[in-house]
């Protein structure tokens, strides 16, 4: 493929494995694939009164943006792709950034 990467292979989404073709993005694979993945999933005890905030994003652990950052990445460089609630990611990462959830994405080493 011109995009450097291979023609297909596979990525660890969530418990089971989702395919990807050269030259997608992750964000395609998502939206293709795991659609719910993309879709917020906010704190049903935070206010309704409080906007909705877009997905965080973590790559390896760091805050990376939000969903448009999954445009970004090559299929082929990630490893794993999970989805966590919004409680999830503020346990996880703290309240900043998580009222609709995060995906944590582990790149290929």
């Amino acid at each position: 493929s011109s995009s450097g990467g291979p023609s297909h292979g596979v990525l660890r989404a969530g418990s089971h494995t989702t395919e990807y073709f050269g030259g997608e993005s992750l964000f395609d694979v998502l939206r293709l694939r795991e659609p719910i993945y993309l879709k917020p999933r906010a704190d049903l005890s935070i206010e309704r009164s409080i906007k909705n905030d877009p997905l965080a994003v973590y790559i390896d652990g760091s805050f990376a943006g939000t969903w448009e950052v999954l445009q970004l990445l090559p299929a082929y460089t990630v490893a794993s792709v999970d989805r966590l609630s919004a409680t999830e990611a503020s346990l996880r990462f703290g309240s900043r950034n998580n009222s609709s959830g995060a995906i944590v994405v582990t790149m290929v080493r």
